[in-house]
């Protein structure tokens, strides 16, 4: 049942309180063909990654929601003068936006100009205290979700933002008994602190616009 042109497919569900993986599906393919579990290895992660960007500008004290940045074309060129014009998905440009407005609409060009502002290390540090472990390469097009995360990790990370910045590992096993039922081992994980709770309260309630009016009215 997979729209046209999608073959395969994965899953990670998370529980908020405590990032306890309630179900985990590593792809649409049949096991015994391919053991390749999607859920668990890395694939670009595309706007998905736009948040965090957005989140360490809002804790280096950079910008707030109700700030302004610009919606207008951008053209970069390397040491080998290869040139890179990327583009928003809708191909406009809206001028000067609210924050709030560049990450409803997810304005590829808002989120670029946002990092190179906060600094391209600044934003891998901010996903990799999220959960987010899997090396990125510290390039613009970083911005726009270039680099390959794995689900597992981004569902992860996306659960320490809904606990208010607070970050644990996702887990499986709670307990281990013997044939007698008695308990060899018991895993409560540890959480911890990591984002400040205001900055990501911002985020929170601009992720619910997206939801609510933005590129994100599917997930309703």
């Amino acid at each position: 049942r997979a729209p046209l042109g999608i073959d395969e497919e994965a899953l990670v569900a998370l529980s908020v309180k405590d990032n306890a993986i309630r179900a985990l599906v590593g792809g649409a393919h049949d096991y015994w063909d391919n053991q390749w579990n999607c859920a668990t290895s890395p694939h670009t992660a595309g706007s998905s990654i736009k948040p965090f960007v957005y989140l360490t500008a809002f804790m280096s004290g950079i910008l707030t929601p109700e700030g302004t940045v610009l919606d207008a074309p951008i053209e970069k060129e390397d040491k080998n003068g290869e040139k890179w014009t990327p583009k928003n998905y809708d191909g406009k440009y809206l001028g000067n936006i609210t924050v709030r407005d560049a990450l409803t609409q997810s304005r590829n060009m808002c989120t670029i100009r946002v990092t190179e502002q906060v600094g391209i290390n600044s934003i891998i540090s901010t996903m990799s205290a999220a959960g987010i472990k899997t090396h990125m390469a510290p390039t613009l097009a970083l911005a726009l979700g270039s680099s390959a995360v794995t689900p597992l990790e981004l569902a992860g990370a996306y659960g320490t933002i809904a606990r208010g910045g607070l970050a644990t590992t996702p887990w499986t096993i709670r307990r281990i008994e013997d044939s007698r039922g008695k308990i060899i081992s018991y895993y409560q994980p540890p959480i911890c602190r990591v984002f400040p709770q205001e900055q990501v309260t911002w985020l929170i309630d601009i992720l619910q616009d997206v939801v609510a009016s933005g590129t994100g009215t599917q997930a309703r």
